[in-house]
C-alpha cells in the first residue's frame, strides 16, 4: 500500500509542476514590435516560453543585438534587440577648419566651419550643380555665396531636327521638349 501511495503522490506533484510551468507567458515587446523602424515575424497574441520573435530593422536603422529574441522560462524575452540610426561615422577633416556635430547619425548635421579666406568646393553625386560651386569665408564673417543645390539629372539636348527645332521646358528629367516643324 505505500508504494502505491507514492506512485499516487508522484503523479499528483508532476501535474502541479506541470500546470505551474505552462502558466508563465511573455508579454508582447509592443515598443519593438509596434515601431515604425522594424519588421517583425512570429508576433501573436501569447507567448510560451520557447516561442521566438525574429527581427529586422528598416532603412536606414540598423539591428543592435541579435535578430531574434526567445520568451524565457521566467516570463521575459531573452536578448530583446533594438534599432538605432545608422551611424555615419566622422565627416572628415577640413584643412584650416573643422566640423561642428550635432552628432553623427542618421538626420544629424557637421556645419562645416572654416578659416578666414579658406574655400569649399562642391560637387553633386547625381544631378546637376545649382549654384557656385566654390564658396569661400570673406572678411566679414559670412559666406561669399550661399551654399549650392544638386538639380534633377541634365538630359542635354534632343538633338537636330530637319526642318524644325525643338522647343524645351528644361533639360532636366521629367521636363519636355517639343519639336515643332518649319512652315512649308
Amino acid at each position: 500500500m505505500v508504494a502505491t501511495r507514492n506512485r499516487v503522490v508522484g503523479v499528483v506533484f508532476i501535474l502541479a509542476l506541470h500546470s505551474h510551468a505552462s502558466a508563465v507567458t511573455c508579454k508582447e515587446p509592443t515598443g519593438r514590435t509596434k515601431s515604425k523602424h522594424t519588421e517583425v515575424s512570429g508576433v501573436k497574441s501569447s507567448y510560451s516560453p520557447g516561442d521566438v520573435l525574429d527581427f529586422r530593422c528598416l532603412p536606414p536603422y540598423v539591428l543592435k543585438g541579435s535578430s531574434s529574441s526567445t520568451c524565457g522560462d521566467n516570463g521575459q524575452w531573452i536578448d530583446l534587440p533594438k534599432c538605432k540610426r545608422k551611424s555615419c561615422g566622422s565627416a572628415g577633416e577640413i584643412e584650416n577648419g573643422e566640423f561642428i556635430y550635432n552628432g553623427a547619425e542618421f538626420g544629424d548635421t557637421a556645419t562645416a566651419v572654416c578659416a578666414q579666406g579658406q574655400v569649399i568646393q562642391y560637387r553633386c553625386r547625381e544631378g546637376t550643380l545649382v549654384g557656385e560651386g566654390k564658396i569661400w569665408c570673406t572678411e566679414n564673417g559670412t559666406w561669399s555665396s550661399p551654399p549650392p543645390t544638386c538639380g534633377g539629372k541634365s538630359c542635354g539636348s534632343a538633338g537636330e531636327i530637319e526642318n524644325g527645332e525643338f522647343i524645351y521646358n528644361g533639360a532636366e528629367f521629367g521636363d519636355t521638349a517639343t519639336a515643332v516643324c518649319a512652315q512649308g
